[in-house]
């Protein structure tokens, strides 16, 4: 049995442009295809509701598709499909295109490549690297499953709300929004 070569973040920044979605899950390389327009629309939708419902709030920057390194030794550096940041945070310009750190938010959006085991992984990565709450909504049921940084994990039905005091203690979006597309 042969030994994984694993990727530095260099050689990773260096591989070629392609449709593929990369990661890197401790030093592995991780490739995906192009999402579908179920995963692609759900995306948008919940983009956009987060967008509104932070727009009079200056502090925090809704942003998708954005490579946060969460460990260096070896890298890994994960994308979740939509995710809320410090605007201070972003804001900080650098050789690297990535953030370092968790989002304070991170929501990744279940397609049907994904696994049970590969999802609970990318939670545990995310609290680990400091988020202070995780999202994982399923477009099947309709359910959106919250991970907060003190081990609690709640689900929210489409009729439900979710609240996120930890970054906001007004923010309320209605489950089943983020889901009307």
């Amino acid at each position: 049995m042969g030994t994984a070569t694993l990727l530095t973040l260099e050689r990773f920044l260096a591989l070629p442009e392609d449709d593929c979605r990369h990661e890197l899950d401790e030093g592995v390389l991780i490739v995906s295809p192009p999402s579908g327009d179920t995963h692609g629309g759900l995306c948008s939708q919940v983009n956009h509701v987060l967008r509104n419902a932070f727009k009079h709030q200056r502090k925090y920057r809704v942003v998708s598709d954005c490579g946060f390194i969460l460990t260096e030794n070896p890298f890994t550096v994960r994308a979740p499909d939509v995710a809320v940041v410090k605007r201070a945070r972003s804001a900080q310009k650098g050789q690297n295109p990535y953030m370092k750190g968790a989002p304070e938010l991170a929501i990744e959006v279940l397609s049907p490549s994904d696994t049970a085991s590969n999802i609970r992984k990318k939670v545990r990565q995310y609290l680990k690297a400091g988020a202070l709450s995780v999202w994982v909504l399923d477009p099947d049921t309709q359910e959106v499953e919250v991970h907060q940084a003190d081990g609690t994990v709640r689900i929210h039905a489409s009729a439900g709300t979710l609240r996120a005091p930890e970054l906001s203690p007004e923010l309320a979006v209605a489950v089943a929004e983020l889901f009307a597309d």
